[in-house]
């Protein structure tokens, strides 16, 4: 068993049922999509507090001026100001967050399949795409954080797997 934050979390979502040998292959099936689900959901909820942890940072390493009301020109205007080592920072901590969220989703996948953590990394990637395309970012910024966000995805797909015989097909 994996301990997770404490918990046994990875087995728990299977329902501790898999090492049972009397089950029907129908329930196998379904706590193995139960379980996939759980890490899907359990490395979304790790990707979106760390994505507040990381604004919490950039914002407080370069505040917005006190008194403004904040529209969508606002903070246009101040992204367009930010620092290039804020927006440095903010992309390693970005990619930290990619990394660690496809980490968690294939370690809790089901047979540490990485088709968990490249769907974590796939909607971060898009998320992160569609809130480029509103702010003014330096092209540098999209190019280089995209990027590190497909390299963190990777890394984070075969370092969860761990020493999980990768030959095995997931159910």
């Amino acid at each position: 068993m994996y301990r997770v934050l404490g918990t046994y979390s990875a087995d728990m979502l299977a329902g501790l049922a898999l090492a049972q040998q009397d089950q029907s292959p129908r329930k196998i099936v379904i706590l193995a999509i139960l379980r996939s689900i759980g890490a899907v959901v359990a490395a979304l909820v790790l990707a979106m507090i760390l994505v507040v942890v990381v604004e919490i940072v950039t914002i407080s390493l370069h505040p917005f001026p006190t008194g403004v009301e904040l529209t969508h020109e606002v903070i246009c205007k101040h992204v367009e100001k930010f620092p290039s080592w804020v927006l440095a920072i903010g992309t390693v901590l970005w990619a930290s967050t990619v990394f660690v969220s496809s980490w968690l989703a294939t370690r809790l996948g089901t047979r540490r399949h990485p088709a968990h953590g490249i769907l974590i990394g796939i909607l971060l990637f898009a998320a992160a795409a569609f809130n480029m395309s509103m702010l003014p970012y330096p092209i540098w910024f999209e190019v280089v954080t995209l990027a590190s966000f497909v390299l963190a995805t990777f890394l984070g797909c075969k370092l969860g797997r761990g020493k999980a015989d990768r030959n095995v097909c997931p159910t």
